[in-house]
């Protein structure tokens, strides 16, 4: 038998509105690749993403969108009935929210103690995607909500 330690990080969210605590437990296994452990009340959901280009779980976390980290969470919810699905699905979604909130809490406070200047240009991929603390989409769900593109998008000036 072979037993190796891990480097986990734990953080439980207890001011969620209308849920009980949830704990995560996230676990970067090198750059890009990770798990996440969420738990709320007697439930649980796990994922594990190898290709998460160089971020760690809680960057990669913070730039999905929830529907993705749902259906890869829950692996679609099979052998439910649709009303049980669609009640599930919204449970969840509102726990997802609460991590990803979290999240962007503590990537704000690490900045803000690290002494880091203030984004001035984005900092997303030509994908598009950004998983940067203080990415100004992320904070107001863009583009998703509005379809709006990054205000500090100036790729082009180079």
């Amino acid at each position: 038998m072979k037993i190796e330690a891990a480097q986990v990080s734990m953080l439980t969210i207890t001011d969620a509105p209308n849920l009980d605590p949830i704990r995560v437990v996230t676990e970067n296994y090198k750059p890009g690749q990770g798990r996440i452990v969420i738990q709320c009340w007697d439930r649980a959901w796990a994922a594990a993403w190898m290709g998460m280009s160089g971020r760690t779980i809680e960057q990669f976390f913070i730039a999905c969108d929830w529907d993705y980290l749902f259906s890869n969470l829950t692996n679609g919810l099979h052998g439910l009935r649709q009303d049980a699905k669609k009640r599930d699905k919204e449970y969840v979604r509102r726990i997802i929210e609460a991590v990803q909130t979290a999240f962007r809490a503590q990537a704000s406070k690490a900045t803000a103690t690290d002494g880091a200047k203030p984004l001035k240009r984005c900092a997303a991929g030509r994908d598009g995607e950004c998983g940067h603390a203080q990415c100004p989409q992320l904070r107001d769900h863009e583009p998703a909500a509005t379809g709006r593109h990054c205000p500090l998008d100036n790729h082009s000036e180079d």
